[in-house]
């Protein structure tokens, strides 16, 4: 009996544990992975870079030589080299000379205009020292020699501007030496380089001929005031009508131009006598209100 109630209880169970549904146990989700930062390599020892080939120069247009420093009476600032030439000789036994014009190395038609006007300037000469000069000789038993010479005031490229001297002297018997002035005379020459144009000041003064006359002659008798000279040996002289002869003997042609100033001439002694009398240098300054070319 007993064996009875134990197979009946075992055979419940049995049949309990089969109807009762499985219950699925969850699977453990995965801890998160915390990422440590890598830590820095060790540093490899450095290998020897080999040298790197030398760069390949570029190729560039051959540069022009250096130029010679600017100087203005030489160069300007176009290129213009002035040069001074000269021709020199001899007439027989009566008469030597010296010719000297200036002559512009440069490319342009204005270079070669200047050019062709002063060898037509050193042509006269030669022909002056055959001719003229030829026959005072003759005339005065006397060895003579004559000398045109030459200075460059300016020259910046734009603008040159020239004076110029003819001198015949006479030779001092049995030394050679230079004895007499037999005759003297004074000239100037001011062009634009670019053109070759002989400038007169109409081409330089933005006003009538009567206005910059005046502007002029006003500055010369300034200057005369300011610097009234004295009587004594060696002194300026300067004549006691001087404020009318700066207006009556003025020449408006007679002039030339430096980098500072306009230059006026007189001949010699018109206005007084002693170093300074016939030329006055008027800054620009006094004329900036009436010009017409940069200056």
């Amino acid at each position: 009996m007993k064996k009875l109630i134990l197979l009946l209880l075992t055979a419940a169970l049995l049949l309990a544990a089969c109807t009762k549904e499985a219950v699925p146990v969850p699977e453990p989700e995965p801890e998160p992975v915390v990422s440590q930062p890598a830590a820095d390599p060790e540093p490899a020892a450095p290998a020897d870079e080999p040298e790197p080939a030398p760069e390949k120069e570029p190729e560039t247009e051959p540069q022009p030589a250096p130029q010679p420093a600017h100087t203005p009476e030489s160069e300007g600032e176009m290129g213009v080299t002035v040069d001074i030439t000269e021709k020199s000789g001899s007439v027989e036994e009566s008469v030597s000379y010296e010719i000297r014009v200036p002559a512009l190395e440069g490319a342009g038609n204005g270079a070669a205009a200047i050019n062709a006007y002063y060898e037509g300037v050193a042509n006269k000469l030669h022909d002056m020292a055959y001719g003229e000069v030829y026959e005072q000789a003759l005339d005065r038993h006397a060895v003579l020699e004559l000398v045109g010479d030459c200075t460059v005031e300016r020259n910046d490229g734009k603008l040159l501007s020239v004076r110029r001297s003819v001198a015949v002297y006479e030779m001092q018997p049995g030394t050679g030496e230079l004895n007499v002035g037999v005759q003297y005379s004074e000239f100037t020459e001011t062009f634009d380089v670019e053109t070759g144009g002989l400038l007169t000041p109409g081409d330089i003064f933005d006003a009538e001929q009567a206005v910059y006359t005046e502007r002029l002659v006003d500055n010369v008798r300034r200057y005369i005031r300011e610097h009234p000279g004295s009587d004594s040996p060696g002194s300026v002289y300067w004549r006691p009508e001087w404020e009318t002869l700066a207006a009556e003997r003025f020449d408006p042609n007679r002039f030339y131009l430096t980098s500072d100033a306009y230059v006026v001439l007189y001949a010699e002694g018109e206005l007084g006598e002693g170093m300074g009398t016939d030329e006055f240098h008027i800054p620009w300054r006094q004329l900036a209100d009436i010009l017409k070319v940069e200056v």
